[in-house]
């Protein structure tokens, strides 16, 4: 049973922020989807592994960065990212709207961490 609140060490690393009702523990993105009803969803990359084949983006130059399409089967899309979704981070980077949608995927290199609303 969870006992209190910790942070990670790691983005991939789940968050204990507490217990629901059950004395289950809660991550911090469940926690915080139950205060705002936003649903973010965290896509981890290994070394290995390339963002800029799993997903693409438009939009940016002052707009916000938007998923255009994401691979059938791809890290992304088995995260539940879907066209529309609004891209929040880069490696706790956020911000990134000033930039173009081709910069910003130019700029992506695996391990990295990825935020989606």
């Amino acid at each position: 049973l969870c006992r209190g609140s910790w942070l990670p060490s790691e983005v991939s690393s789940v968050v204990c922020v507490g217990c629901d009702k059950r004395g289950q523990a809660v991550d911090a993105w469940e926690s915080r989807r139950r205060v705002t009803g936003v649903v973010a969803k965290l896509v981890s990359y290994d070394a290995h592994e390339s963002p800029q084949s799993d997903f693409c983006l438009r939009g940016g130059a002052g707009r916000r960065l938007e998923v255009a399409c994401t691979m059938p089967g791809g890290k992304a899309d088995n995260a539940g990212v879907r066209a529309g979704d609004i891209l929040a981070s880069v490696d706790g980077c956020r911000g990134l709207e000033q930039r173009c949608a081709e910069a910003v995927m130019r700029s992506l290199s695996a391990p990295c961490a990825v935020v989606f609303l």
